[in-house]
């Protein structure tokens, strides 16, 4: 019985640190918007889009191109949750497409971004306002 537990407790660890981590690539964000698009991963040829809050923290939602149906080019699954903040760990939960809905399977990945950002005054005409230009320097994704 010993053994048993032995083995079961070896098992749980040997999965546990099965996880596997993702490296994410420096790229620019997407004009004023706070996103990235087609961020170059260390999985290849497979990139991640990601969507984040305007300001600071808030909701975020990351995709992987290895998920997009190609007949439609929709996502079978992304995955969602709260922004941390610059360098702050992020856990996000996957949610798949299943009948038009998308519903929560259990699986999270924990995201980490390193970013910086600068203001930039745009002006047209007599219209004046302020641009936040994003940039992606580095990330990891462990999932």
């Amino acid at each position: 019985m010993k053994k048993l537990v032995l083995v079961i407790a070896l098992l749980g660890v040997a999965g546990f640190a099965q996880a596997e981590t993702v490296d994410l690539y420096t790229t620019g964000g997407f004009g004023c918007l706070h996103q990235y698009h087609d961020i170059n991963t260390s999985l290849g040829d497979v990139t991640a889009t990601a969507y984040l809050p305007q300001t600071g923290t808030g909701g975020m939602t990351l995709w992987f191109s290895d998920q997009v149906n190609p007949t439609n080019n929709s996502f079978y699954s992304y995955y969602y949750g709260a922004y941390g903040g610059n360098g702050v760990p992020t856990v996000l939960a996957k949610c798949v497409f299943a009948g038009g809905v998308c519903v929560p399977n259990g699986e999270q990945l924990t995201v980490t971004l390193n970013e910086t950002f600068y203001r930039k005054q745009i002006n047209s005409g007599r219209a004046h306002y302020w641009c936040t230009h994003w940039t992606l320097q580095s990330g990891t994704i462990v999932r």
